[in-house]
């Protein structure tokens, strides 16, 4: 069979597993509460790993366990087995342990703490071994499934980065799993810089000097002069402010602030341009107030693409369109850069739509999610039948 007819065959087998993807819809709800409920701060994801392995522990069919850096892995066999598809998704959400998790379940959607990112992705890899046994589905290839730990913050994909490190199997390609939007589909990462600015005020500072303000102003020079920095349209760069704390009360003078960004760029150039712009600011503010200046670097990704013409790609719009799916061409921040830097074919997808409550949460559509989980299934059958070879 030639590659446009077996690409022709997914094609039309696509509508039956969205009708059996949206049957177990009460499975899939079952595992993104039970997933979801579980807090899992980056560092601490160990009781939701423990909960995800004890589901594919129910499986006799799947092999699973626990890697050196806390990573959940399952492993389905494949009828060959001699190569592998990757599936992952990261585990750790960016809030904290003390945030009720609680889920709220509608006939309409669920609404949570971190479900888009990245609850529903990995109930979508709890999931995905029964639904393949549900359509009868034997791949050639085995799929691993990675449940990533240690992904956000200054954390650097750590978790992912052990695992593509210490593999020894060959990979087909990978499918980076995202919980939403649907029609997400990344095939580059940009280059980031993460990094924080600590300014300090010494007890022993001279309050009587003139223009003495504390920590705050000093900080809001720092953020003033950075906001000066010409950035590219071409390649295409910015800088966005994550956090900034600082002060304890009206009446008690701020010794401390702290501010953390991220630089984002298509170049690696441009972000070592930048880095050495801040690092002038942050000495020459620190100079000119007399605080204690810090500029720490937390995390640097490399740019990483992966063609938009590869056959992974083309693969993946063929599959999008005959869901009906719109595809959202953006780059990713997350796990895709460190599988393209390890030369792997992948790309990124969401399962379903979404947006974010004004408290932060996650209120996701639970129509959607049938048709998520058969552009997932559909890119897996692509990468198992030789399609999405380069």
């Amino acid at each position: 069979m030639d590659m446009e007819k077996a690409l022709n065959k997914i094609g039309r087998s696509l509508p039956q597993i969205r009708d059996v993807a949206e049957s177990m819809r009460d499975e899939i709800l079952a595992n993104l509460v039970l997933l979801g409920e579980m807090p899992a701060p980056s560092g601490g994801e160990e009781a939701r790993i423990k909960l995800l392995l004890d589901r594919f522990a129910e499986n006799d069919m799947i092999r699973s366990y626990s890697d050196d850096a806390g990573n959940g892995v399952a492993v389905v066999e494949g009828d060959k087995g001699r190569s592998n598809i990757l599936l992952v998704a990261h585990a750790d959400t960016s809030f904290p342990a003390r945030e009720d998790h609680t889920v709220q379940l509608s006939s309409e959607s669920a609404c949570g703490f971190g479900l888009g990112d990245n609850s529903m992705g990995l109930a979508a890899l709890a999931t995905l071994p029964a639904l393949l046994r549900r359509l009868n589905i034997s791949l050639k290839s085995n799929l691993i499934l990675l449940a990533a730990t240690k992904s956000q913050g200054a954390h650097d994909l750590e978790g992912l980065r052990f695992f593509l490190n210490n593999n020894q199997l060959p990979l087909l390609g990978a499918v980076c799993v995202d919980g939403m939007p649907q029609g997400k589909l990344s095939t580059h990462s940009t280059g980031l810089l993460r990094a924080e600015v600590i300014c300090r005020v010494p007890r022993e500072y001279d309050w009587t000097r003139f223009g003495a303000t504390g920590a705050i102003m000093a900080m809001n020079e720092i953020i003033n002069k950075i906001s000066t920095i010409e950035l590219p349209t071409r390649p295409r760069t910015s800088i966005v402010y994550a956090t900034i704390h600082g002060g304890t009360s009206f009446s008690t003078v701020p010794r401390k602030t702290s501010l953390s960004f991220n630089v984002l760029s298509e170049s690696e150039e441009t972000i070592q341009r930048v880095e050495r712009r801040i690092t002038d600011i942050v000495e020459e503010v620190g100079i000119h107030t007399r605080g204690q200046m810090s500029f720490n670097i937390l995390c640097r990704r490399k740019p990483a693409e992966l063609e938009f013409s590869h056959p992974l790609a083309r693969c993946a719009r063929y599959i999008f369109d005959k869901l009906d799916i719109e595809p959202l061409i953006r780059p990713s921040g997350s796990e895709l850069s460190a599988v393209l830097e390890a030369g792997i074919p992948a790309v990124t997808i969401g399962i379903t739509e979404g947006d974010q409550t004004d408290g932060q949460q996650d209120n996701l559509l639970i129509a959607p999610i049938g048709r998520g989980m058969a552009q997932l299934v559909g890119l897996i059958l692509a990468l198992d039948g030789g399609l999405c070879r380069a």
